[in-house]
């Protein structure tokens, strides 16, 4: 066989032997490949590594700790960036720019939702450049792209511009996440990706937009309106940030420039008892089809929109409710500040739980639950007079972000596949859309300052989450207790087959697979 097309430069030139000689069964490493559409890259990196001694536990620890304090703040940034953008326009909102572009009724509602609408007609091309394209310089260029976005929203002049501002920013950020899934996968072991993704995925933007707003508020001699400085100088951070990733951030172990050959090694071995792989660069129509026909993606999908509908109105309306609390928009900017700390501490803990048990993650899930349910309640329950009841019912609620993280993690631990864990994160990616898009519509206007009619879903949306995460974890109990019975049955009780570990193979082909529930 040819060298393979689409390979980085470093594993480009090697030939391979036909695909019925594979895998050297009895020393346990790939010494030849698959044809080229259907190997993993990790695959190519075995193959071609000069050293295939045993890797030692202390290498790995060694390689996970390069790995943590280089690509974790990388993506920490990346994925702050894109919620820094999310929540610009709340506070912009307390300064001025409702009334300086005439955003009357229900206009304001849909500059919150209309950027979702952007992810719903985007997800399905972005994935598919995700799956075609070096994963970070696209990742880098999109976010070169909505920073320039960003800053264009100062210019804008009337309710027309800013929801075009706002719907081009949404097809620009629609692959931050997807991108740090994908990424995600191929660097870190299930049990070491939920703290990881929470620390990727915090919210800390909202105490950097407390912060920045707060200071914004005391220009007093611009010709700049504040809620177009608040705009700007977040976009030219952005501009910057994406143009210096674009030539640090590796699209995967194969390329990466700060690991020498045989730690890319190490970074391949110490993950292939996960079996999801490393990347592969075909996109596979067998695998999407497996994931759109499985029942327990859809219960995952359903999740992600109950739990997102709380979040899409949030985002758009706490500084406002804040506001109408009494506060000042000083104030309110800097009252805003810990609802980023409450989600991300909250995300943290209960994901810290879920990295520690495979057994019972969904368990984890349902009680972090608990907690913004409870503040639903109080919020409804509570006079607006009482301010401090208000406040902490409303910091309560933003421990959803805590369920959303877990059930990202379960998402990526229970998925193996390329094409198939593209497909599952469009789809899971389309439900977080669609609950942003619906959160805002459910504060009515007319029903200010309390917004009745919002507090209702959002309790309903946890207590539906709830009931999801408890039928996913029992589905995946079944699955299992199915998968055990064979191995019992064919007397093969250790299920272990390397030869499989990185021939991209779905969950469901790879009967060694077991599901984290």
């Amino acid at each position: 066989m040819d060298s393979i097309k689409g390979l980085p430069e470093d594993i480009k030139g090697t030939s391979f032997q036909s695909s019925q000689d594979k895998v050297d069964t009895e020393n346990g490493v790939i010494t030849s490949l698959q044809p080229e559409k259907e190997i993993d890259i990790a695959a190519a990196i075995l193959a071609n590594a000069q050293d295939r001694s045993p890797v030692t536990e202390e290498e790995m620890t060694k390689l996970r700790r390069k790995i943590d304090w280089r690509l974790v703040p990388m993506l920490f940034v990346c994925l702050q960036l894109s919620g820094w953008d999310k929540v610009l326009v709340g506070t912009a909102a307390i300064y001025g720019m409702e009334t300086d572009l005439g955003l009357t009724g229900s206009q304001y509602s849909w500059v919150g939702s209309i950027m979702y609408f952007a992810f719903l007609g985007a997800i399905f091309p972005t994935l598919w450049a995700l799956q075609r394209l070096p994963t970070g310089k696209y990742l880098a260029a999109n976010i070169f792209c909505w920073g320039v976005v960003e800053m264009c929203h100062a210019a804008t002049k009337n309710p027309a511009g800013i929801l075009v501002c706002r719907f081009l920013l949404g097809v620009f950020q629609c692959c931050g996440l997807p991108a740090m899934v994908i990424l995600s996968t191929m660097w870190w072991k299930k049990s070491e990706q939920p703290l990881r993704i929470a620390i990727i995925c915090s919210v800390t933007s909202s105490v950097g937009n407390g912060l920045i707003s707060y200071g914004f508020s005391f220009v007093t001699h611009s010709h700049i309106a504040k809620w177009k400085l608040i705009f700007l100088a977040p976009g030219g951070f952005t501009v910057i940030w994406g143009a210096l990733i674009f030539f640090f951030l590796p699209n995967s172990p194969a390329d990466c420039k700060w690991l020498s050959d045989r730690e890319k090694f190490v970074a391949v071995e110490r993950i292939r008892d996960e079996k999801l792989g490393v990347d592969s660069l075909t996109w596979k129509w067998h695998q999407a089809r497996e994931a759109v026909l499985e029942k327990k993606n859809w219960i995952l999908w359903l999740f992600f929109i109950a739990v997102n509908i709380p979040n899409g109105g949030l985002i758009s309306f706490s500084t406002i409710i804040i506001k109408s609390l009494g506060f000042t928009s000083r104030n309110s900017s800097l009252m805003t500040i810990p609802t980023g700390l409450v989600s991300t501490f909250s995300a943290w803990g209960f994901s810290w739980l879920a990295g520690r048990t495979k057994k019972y993650r969904t368990l984890v899930l349902v009680a972090s639950l608990v907690i913004p349910l409870i503040g639903a309640v109080v919020v409804y329950a509570t006079e607006r007079s009482n301010t401090a009841a208000q406040l902490i019912g409303l910091y309560m609620l933003y421990v959803y972000w805590a369920p959303y993280i877990v059930g990202l993690s379960m998402f990526q631990a229970n998925t193996a596949g390329r094409s198939k864990k593209t497909t599952v994160n469009a789809m899971d990616y389309f439900a977080y859309a669609v609950g942003n898009i619906i959160g805002p519509q459910t504060f009515k206007a007319d029903q200010a300052p309390k917004y009745t009619g919002a507090i209702i879903a959002m309790t309903t949306c946890y207590a539906l989450c709830m009931l999801l995460g408890l039928f996913y974890g029992y589905t995946c109990y079944l699955e299992n207790k199915k998968r055990d019975e064979e191995l019992r049955v064919s007397g093969n009780e250790s299920g272990a087959d390397h030869d499989m570990d990185f021939m991209d193979l779905t969950d469901k082909e790879n009967r060694s697979f077991r599901y984290t529930r």
